[in-house]
């Protein structure tokens, strides 16, 4: 599909767009708009960003942007060839037992519904985030239909004993596979699911166009995830400089500033601070970008 297919199937999932002059812009979580696609290149003007954060108390806009300074990542892997010998032996030894203890195939609409979105609470739990139509049953199930009936959408499902132990969307938009969700449960976690499903879906790919494809595991962690990171590269998926760029309303704009970011880094010492402090940061960071994006306008 095309960005445009693409829009149109996440309205369908039920989720929020506000659209200003050509940018399409998803709500997806409270007080937070991101340029759709995602991850595509976008150039908003001044009166777009002033549209969007005047609307429905979003605080917050995000886009990928070109620019000489890069901020974060995206992981992605391009090639013909995902082949066990081109992983590191751990990592091998994790896609094998993945392989040998997990049934790797195409869920139903129904398995992805009802147990889909067990994996989703826990998942969202463990990293203390609110997504409502990932959690709420009524909204995940019109989702979930939505992206089940579409073209260019793939997913596909690690059973343990029959037990949905992991699951990730595909969704090929201009000829780039975009990962969605590849959640698993900790209770799994030691059969290592997500391994053998990311390298059967992958090889599946290759199959289907044998001169290559690309496949985007998203951008770097907004906030430190590490561990996710590692994996990602451990998966063959390389780091993709790129701009991301964050807008903030005038209304929280005063407390994003070098000095009250320096007395906030004093204060993260203290143990209970210091996560809060991560995340300010990484807001503050990008929305730094904004200032040299709007002298190229």
């Amino acid at each position: 599909m095309n960005s445009t297919e693409f829009i149109e199937l996440q309205k369908k999932t039920g989720l929020e767009f506000v659209t200003t002059g050509s940018i399409h812009w998803m709500s997806a979580n409270k007080n937070y708009a991101v340029a759709s696609p995602a991850l595509e290149v976008s150039r908003p003007a001044l009166e777009d960003l002033k549209q969007i954060l005047s609307k429905k108390n979003i605080w917050f806009v995000n886009f990928i942007s070109e620019f000489t300074e890069n901020n974060t990542n995206e992981y992605s892997f391009t090639g013909s060839k995902y082949k066990l010998e081109n992983f590191s032996s751990k990592i091998r030894n994790q896609i094998r037992k993945s392989l040998k203890t997990c049934e790797i195939k195409i869920p139903s609409t129904e398995e992805i519904v009802k147990q889909g979105i067990i994996i989703n609470r826990e998942t969202l739990g463990l990293h203390n985030r609110t997504v409502v139509y990932l959690t709420d049953e009524g909204l995940w199930k019109k989702y979930v239909k939505a992206l089940m009936s579409s073209k260019d959408v793939y997913v596909y499902g690690a059973y343990v004993e029959g037990k949905l132990a992991a699951y990730t969307f595909f969704i090929k938009v201009n000829d780039k596979y975009y990962i969605y969700h590849p959640f698993s449960s900790r209770t799994y976690s030691k059969f290592a699911p997500m391994n053998g499903l990311l390298f059967t879906a992958i090889n599946d790919f290759i199959k289907n166009d044998p001169t290559g494809v690309t496949v985007s595991y998203g951008l770097a962690s907004f906030f430190s995830m590490q561990s996710l990171d590692k994996f990602k590269k451990g998966m063959l998926f390389k780091e993709e400089p790129v701009s991301r760029i964050t807008v903030i309303d005038a209304r929280l704009s005063m407390f994003f500033n070098r000095y009250i970011n320096k007395i906030f880094f004093v204060l993260s010492k203290i143990k209970f601070i210091g996560p809060a402090y991560s995340k300010y940061n990484v807001i503050y960071k990008s929305s730094l970008l904004f200032r040299d994006y709007k002298k190229n306008l």
